[in-house]
């Protein structure tokens, strides 16, 4: 490699290797027979802290080895070529302080020769596998009582291959990790109160869901490298982003890169071509205000220019932390998905725009049938005794067969004198002895309340509201057997007239109607599964209140109304122990106590909420209309993980396994899962 005049050898640059001669060459015959002759195999050893295993000055690991517990380490190990060093999830390495500073063999004696471990360290030309987990990572970290950035050196990777990081976190350390001519992988690690996050150079490594923060000097620092960067945190560093020298092969993208004390973006010196930085988020979609935080073609005329296409909001799903989303399957569709798919004896159902019904196996998304209707179809099917009931734009409700997709009946309402086509969604209840049949209740655009019998199609009562139905009916209790303080069991209901209904269920007359402050497209949900006396119900309203009230008081005069600030239109609560959480047109999406109303927190996504939050895998799982699906951990509300689908999402399901099921405005059902 050709050194500048006038500079330091390029760290880089390796020494010619002399020729074998004759005794080489001897040397090399002796070494191929060798290879013929059977030799016993290398036993791995296995190094256990009881309490801690300590290495001293020099060391070299001989055969496989793997790290468990505490390991301490005195000056520099090596990993040689050939040797593979494992370290389990939990282990703490601590490095000692250390005047050393190990340069290349070739190099010693050179008083400028770069300094490749300042300090103790772990030199790597074999492999090394560091993989953690989310709740047992592995640490390196100095072994000072009072640490501080560079009390210990970096693990230098030198002509190495196949090496990972996986959920490690690394501090207090002068160049994290150093590598030349060096392949491998960084993952889910966290980088902090380090000198430099990183030293790099003609390598090509890989970061995926790092966060790289609070480093007093580079947070990555490259030189002739074609790295990719993904899904990071790059943050609180002096500069973020170091490019040496000829790193226009790098993909930096889907990035937070800002809050950099220095520049967010350097280029250096010998950096003379442009670089091409994609969707990444600096702070601010304003190129004019990244400018002033990136040290480019514009400071130095002699160096390359960034060309930057930001994102226009923060990456939300990146980071270490961040729940890892996959799609495990997705069914296209001809038009939007909107409804909440019902998930059923290992079937998906769900209708789409496109006119059509669908059953998919819940587990691949392979078709079983489709069913086609004579309009759209967005209202959210119900599953009852082998039947699948739903409504459609042609103003149908439909019984299908769960497993022939046939049909069995339909029943036509009349139609609507609103003009207004998003219909309600069934709600089912089973036989009862107390006098009536299994039935279908839905609403529908004309502001009437059906009652169908659930075998044949035929209407058992209807009930007239003053306004279209959008949301879905509540049968409580769901024995409809029962019979509690004399009442029967009865059906709430909300309309655009802004009343909420509550109905006698074996005729539909009503009991008592309680008037909000605006249409009421959110369904009433109660505050446990099976509703029993005394017992609350939940339901938003487009007024911007969520409205609470007791089933024992018939008068509906015992309602408490909290205020969430934004319209609330689909979104239906969800209870999660002492929350109950809605999600309104603002894109707040609100958890309150459910006794007092208090606000316990918020989290602002990036759209308006027109989907009902689900718990899925313990988490909060909703979409919003920019085609985000979140998933918030529910105490507290952080953001745990995201999802990007092409379009809206108004409709979303869970199952306990923790499978989310969400349909887009782009025409998929998505079934997506959280990797462990």
């Amino acid at each position: 490699m050709k050194e500048r005049p006038g500079l330091p050898p390029h760290p880089l640059s390796r020494p010619r290797r002399a020729g074998r001669g004759r005794v080489g060459n001897y040397l090399l015959l002796v070494f191929v027979f060798s290879l013929l002759i059977p030799h016993p195999a290398r036993a791995a050893q296995v190094v256990s802290a009881s309490p801690v295993y300590e290495y001293k000055g020099g060391e070299t690991l001989k055969t496989d080895t793997t790290w468990k517990g505490t390991i301490a380490i005195d000056g520099v190990v090596f990993v040689p070529e050939g040797v593979a060093l494992t370290i389990e999830p939990g282990t703490t390495v601590r490095f000692n302080k250390s005047s050393i500073a190990y340069k290349d063999e070739a190099e010693k004696a050179d008083p400028d020769a770069e300094v490749l471990i300042p300090g103790s360290g772990i030199k790597v030309e074999g492999k090394i596998i560091a993989a953690g987990k989310k709740e047992v990572p592995i640490t390196f970290t100095s072994a000072s009582k009072k640490p501080a950035p560079g009390d210990w050196g970096c693990i230098f990777l030198d002509h190495s291959k196949g090496s990972i990081f996986k959920y490690c976190r690394f501090e207090y350390s002068a160049y994290t990790i150093h590598a030349h001519f060096s392949q491998f992988e960084v993952s889910r690690c966290t980088i902090t109160h380090n000198e430099d996050g990183s030293r790099l150079g003609l390598s090509r490594v890989s970061y995926d869901h790092c966060d790289i923060t609070d480093n007093t000097g580079k947070g990555l620092n490259f030189r002739q490298c074609k790295n990719t960067v993904r899904l990071c945190n790059i943050t609180g560093n002096r500069d973020g982003i170091f490019l040496n020298e000829k790193d226009d092969a790098c993909v930096i993208e889907q990035n937070n890169i800002l809050g950099n004390k220095g520049m967010d973006l350097r280029l250096g010196e010998f950096h003379t071509t442009d670089i091409t930085l994609k969707d990444n988020w600096w702070g601010t979609p304003d190129l004019a205000e990244i400018a002033k935080h990136v040290y480019d073609k514009k400071d130095d005329p002699a160096i390359g220019k960034a060309v930057i296409t930001p994102a226009a909001a923060p990456i939300l799903d990146a980071g270490a932390d961040a729940l890892a989303v996959k799609v495990k399957w997705k069914f296209k569709t001809g038009a939007y998905v909107d409804c909440n798919p019902a998930i059923s004896g290992g079937v998906a159902y769900f209708g789409s725009w496109d006119k059509n019904f669908y059953a998919v196996k819940a587990d691949t998304g392979e078709l079983i049938w489709k069913f086609a209707t004579g309009d759209c179809v967005d209202s959210s099917p119900a599953v009852m005794d082998g039947k699948v009931y739903f409504g459609s734009w042609d103003r149908n409700i439909y019984c299908l067969g769960a497993k022939s997709g046939k049909l069995i009946w339909k029943y036509q309402m009349p139609p609507s004198n609103f003009d207004d086509h998003r219909q309600s969604s069934p709600a089912v209840c089973g036989k009862s002895s107390l006098g009536w049949p299994a039935m279908v209740i839905i609403g529908g655009f004309n502001g009437i309340v059906y009652a169908v019998d659930a075998e044949t199609g035929k209407k058992v009562w209807e009930f007239q509201t003053g306004g279209s139905i959008r949301n879905r009916p509540l049968v409580s209790p769901s024995r409809v057997d029962a019979v509690i303080g004399g009442k029967r069991p009865s059906v709430y209901i909300g309309s655009s007239d802004g009343f909420f209904y509550v109905l006698e269920i074996k005729s539909g007359n009503l009991y008592w109607k309680f008037k909000a402050g605006g249409p009421i497209k959110s369904s009433p949900v109660p505050s446990s599964p099976v509703l029993v006396e005394p017992n609350s119900i939940y339901f938003g309203s487009v007024d911007g209140y969520l409205y609470h009230f007791f089933e024992v008081n018939e008068g509906g005069d015992d309602v408490s109304a909290y205020y969430i600030g934004n319209r609330i239109e689909y979104s239906s609560p969800l209870i999660v122990n002492d929350l109950v959480i809605i999600g309104d047109c603002g894109g707040i999406l609100y958890a309150a106590d459910r006794e007092t109303g208090k606000k316990a927190w918020s989290f602002t996504g990036q759209g308006g909420i027109y989907s009902s939050p689900c718990l899925a895998g313990g988490k909060v799982v909703y979409g919003d209309n920019a085609g985000v699906i979140y998933w918030l951990d529910p105490k507290t509300g952080c953001l745990e993980g995201v999802f990007k689908a092409g379009d809206a999402v108004q409709g979303i399901s869970a199952v306990k396994n923790g499978a989310v099921y969400a349909g887009s405005r782009d025409g998929y059902l998505y079934c997506l899962e959280i990797e462990e």
